[in-house]
């Protein structure tokens, strides 16, 4: 099974797997890869204690992350199984951190956010939306980004949603690129207080003035 197969194979079941009280294999992967990075290298042993296994199951997954080039395994003078990752493995735990934010990230355009993002823009800059659509935009870097955008009678507004718990603040990163490489202005929706104040200082220190964003909790 390759890398392609493991994603068909273990996202499309998450839902089944969560309300049967399982983990998915995707789940228990992640979880194994994660620790490993997070020691460097470790003791099979070890990584059986971290992932609530059985050592059957635990060799299973091993073996798989082996035959697909994601671990490497090294036995020590005394007989002990060690692990640690290769960069396939590193880049497999980024691929499935971000599978994992896009399924539990928040829609900024769906779930009542597209009405709030029309009244701040009909209120921060007087403008009145008239269609909703998905672009992409080149920045001044000629760097590309998808975008969110309400198009209005006077200017474009992104629509951007930044969070913490976004692998590597992933949305924060692009946010902040977004604002600093093009001219548009935006509706930047956050999760909370100590959020919106992390938001600020960052676009504040970017030297990015207030009247091209508006944040809404």
């Amino acid at each position: 099974m390759d890398v392609f197969s493991l994603f068909l194979y273990c996202v499309v079941y998450p839902g089944l797997a969560r309300k049967s009280g399982y983990r998915s294999r995707l789940l228990i992967i992640a979880e194994i890869l994660s620790y490993i990075n997070e020691t460097g290298e470790t003791r099979k042993t070890r990584i059986l204690y971290a992932s609530n296994l059985n050592t059957r199951s635990l060799m299973k997954f091993l073996e798989y992350l082996k035959d697909i080039g994601a671990v490497n395994e090294r036995v020590d003078d005394e007989g002990n199984l060690w692990y640690s990752l290769t960069l396939k493995g590193r880049r497999l735990l980024e691929m499935i951190n971000a599978v994992y934010e896009y399924l539990e990230s928040t829609d900024p355009l769906s779930n009542g956010y597209l009405e709030k993002a029309v009244r701040a823009v009909r209120d921060k800059w007087g403008d009145r939306v008239l269609s909703v659509y998905t672009t992409r935009i080149t920045g001044k870097s000629q760097m590309d980004y998808q975008v969110e955008v309400l198009h209005g009678g006077k200017n474009d507004y992104a629509v951007v949603f930044m969070s913490r718990r976004s692998y590597h603040n992933r949305s924060v990163c692009i946010g902040l690129l977004l604002l600093l490489d093009t001219e548009l202005k935006a509706v930047i929706f956050v999760e909370d207080p100590v959020m919106k104040s992390i938001v600020e200082d960052l676009l504040t220190s970017s030297n990015i003035s207030s009247e091209r964003f508006v944040i809404i909790e």
